[in-house]
């Protein structure tokens, strides 16, 4: 399993991400993620997406699909789905723990797709399921963009 946690906040349309800080956030990762996926036998896997923003939420469960991932991953505005607020990266990691526990031991990568733009939450114990996590982080690391 692939379990994505993909941060849909108004911040990830910023433009300040890429090698000339020029590239919105969430087509940064759109590009991150579409290298990654070409590097994994995707056919071995299913993929999981939950999108966070003031809470999370499940968009796709267990596909094979690289469609319908690129579809999310393609400007849906999905932060019109959410209550504005606060970002809660903790409340998308929950939701990935909840997930990915029954799953067999070690079966599991958790990637982590964000600006970094949070509230601080205690983050949840992972389980035995998530082998791995792996955290991209976009936008400009040395100045912040309002």
């Amino acid at each position: 399993h692939i379990v994505l946690v993909l941060d849909v906040s108004p911040s990830m349309r910023l433009a300040d991400a890429g090698a000339e800080l020029k590239q919105p956030r969430l087509q940064r990762v759109r590009d991150l993620l579409t290298s990654l996926l070409a590097r994994v036998p995707v056919e071995r896997f299913r993929l999981s997406v939950i999108a966070v923003y003031n809470g999370a939420k499940r968009v796709v469960e267990d596909t094979q699909d690289l469609e319908v991932v690129q579809n999310i991953l393609d400007g849906l505005p999905m932060h019109h789905a959410f209550t504005p607020g606060t970002t809660r990266l903790a409340d998308g990691l929950v939701e990935a723990v909840k997930l990915a526990r029954p799953w067999n031991p070690g079966s599991t990568t958790l990637v982590l797709l964000t600006d970094g733009d949070t509230v601080a939450h205690d983050v949840p114990a992972l389980p035995p399921s998530i082998a791995e996590v792996l955290v991209v982080g976009v936008g400009d690391p040395r100045a912040g963009t309002f």
